[in-house]
């Protein structure tokens, strides 16, 4: 299952119906059955939006705020799921054939509300497939699902320069044209994070000695200081002797 997320429900007669339509016709069609499973479906799930919460639970919340119309898909049922509030992003556990027919079937979706692919009475016309399996390339998804995992995301450790906001530029400019930078602001509600450290830094390795070249190094010096202790104290005895010569002789 697909779970559409939103926090206002679609009227019928509106654009936004229209696209949950061809969305649920496509997931029903294209998105991947698993074995003992009956038909796929997309499931909308209605959440309102919580002001007195520090975090909002989905990123289409974001949107709904300014009063536009937005939605959420993922595969959890709720934003509560561990799996979705972890801090740790391991991709070796993704299922690419899942991934695949979800992006297919989204993208299906969509294609036919943009070129309006419904029947006169208004029904989705299932004969008509935009897109082929040649055209959602699995290879370039693992390698940018690889990408993903590898650096942050945080938009508060995602610089200007990033490499990770690069990628995403290049990527849509290959499919889509005048793709700009925005950099957007945080809003005054939400709540205030001071991260001390950077994603990237320097480490840096000294090859020192081993211990037992400060022994002897130790004992050198030692050894040393000794051999000026035994001067001083030698040049000290023959003073000394000599003067009781001298004495003896001059008397």
């Amino acid at each position: 299952r697909l779970h559409l997320h939103f926090s206002r429900t679609p009227k019928e007669g509106t654009n936004s119906y229209t696209l949950v339509q061809h969305l649920s016709q496509s997931v029903r069609q294209f998105f991947l059955k698993r074995e003992g499973e009956g038909v796929s479906e997309l499931v909308l799930r209605h959440k309102k939006v919580k002001l007195g919460d520090d975090l909002l639970a989905w990123e289409h919340e974001r949107f709904s705020l300014k009063r536009l119309p937005a939605a959420t898909v993922s595969l959890f049922e709720s934003h509560t799921d561990p799996r979705r509030n972890s801090m740790f992003v391991d991709s070796s556990h993704v299922s690419m054939e899942l991934l695949h027919s979800s992006v297919k079937a989204l993208a299906e979706g969509v294609a036919r509300y943009i070129y309006n692919f419904s029947s006169e009475e208004g029904e989705v016309d299932e004969s008509v497939e935009v897109f082929t399996n040649e055209a959602v390339q699995v290879d370039y998804m693992t390698a940018l699902l690889s990408v993903l995992s590898q650096h942050s995301r945080s938009p508060l450790l995602l610089a200007k320069d990033s490499f990770l906001v690069g990628v995403l530029e290049q990527t849509l400019s290959k499919y889509t044209h005048g793709v700009t930078r925005f950099l957007q602001k945080p809003e005054e509600s939400d709540p205030e994070f001071v991260f001390y450290s950077v994603p990237t830094t320097t480490l840096q390795v000294y090859s020192v000695k081993p211990a037992i070249f400060d022994l002897f190094l130790a004992i050198g010096i030692a050894l040393y200081a000794f051999l000026w202790y035994l001067a001083v104290v030698f040049t000290k005895v023959d003073r000394m002797f000599l003067l009781k010569q001298w004495k003896v002789k001059a008397s």
